[in-house]
């Protein structure tokens, strides 16, 4: 019977810990029970979950020295204007977040990522001041507002998953017969989670 989706990926990890070489796809394929295409499909989570995996031409090898970040992350697609950028950094930093990356996937240059390490208002400041007086644009100006960022969240004790906000989502407005209705774009996709 194949794995179910957290323990395949945990076997995965495993697994390529343990090689001294690189380890196929299909062989991993194979120990779980599912197609290879699975299979790729659980590496990019693992990656987006910050480990470190290569693939070569022989398998998937997991860099030395990886294991799981010491605290939670995400990898979080975003889409807005420059003018809505020091919102957003405030959004996640007020909820406790920390920007770790900003990437953006260029289709001539493929993916460009630059550290922030933004971790409170007066962090976004020194960066919206350092964008201003740099004569630069950020980075997310050259996919047409399209991004990504890695956040991060310090435990702490004050701090339970009953207690956090979460943030507005996308609804549909109320439709009738005589009235078309229309769906309100969100400005952040998807709900983060620690």
């Amino acid at each position: 019977m194949p794995l179910m989706g957290h323990e395949r990926r945990n076997a995965i990890l495993q697994r390529l810990r343990g090689a001294t070489s690189a380890v196929s796809g299909t062989a991993l394929a194979a120990a779980a029970g599912v197609s290879r295409q699975v299979i790729v499909q659980d590496i990019a989570l693992l990656r987006a979950d910050g480990h470190d995996i290569v693939a070569t031409n022989r398998g998937y090898v997991l860099r030395e020295g990886s294991s799981a970040p010491a605290v939670p992350t995400r990898l979080i697609k975003v889409h807005h204007t420059v003018d809505q950028l020091e919102d957003e950094l405030q959004t996640i930093v007020d909820m406790g977040g920390t920007v770790q990356s900003v990437m953006v996937n260029h289709r001539a240059y493929g993916k460009i990522t630059a550290n922030l390490d933004i971790r409170s208002r007066s962090g976004i400041a020194r960066y919206l001041e350092s964008i201003r007086t740099g004569k630069s644009t950020p980075l997310m100006t050259v996919t047409s507002g399209y991004h990504f960022h890695r956040i991060s969240r310090m435990p702490s004790p004050f701090w339970t998953p009953s207690s956090r906000r979460s943030p507005p989502r996308a609804t549909l407005p109320r439709s009738s017969p005589t009235r078309k209705t229309t769906w309100r774009k969100p400005q952040m996709w998807g709900r983060v989670h620690f």
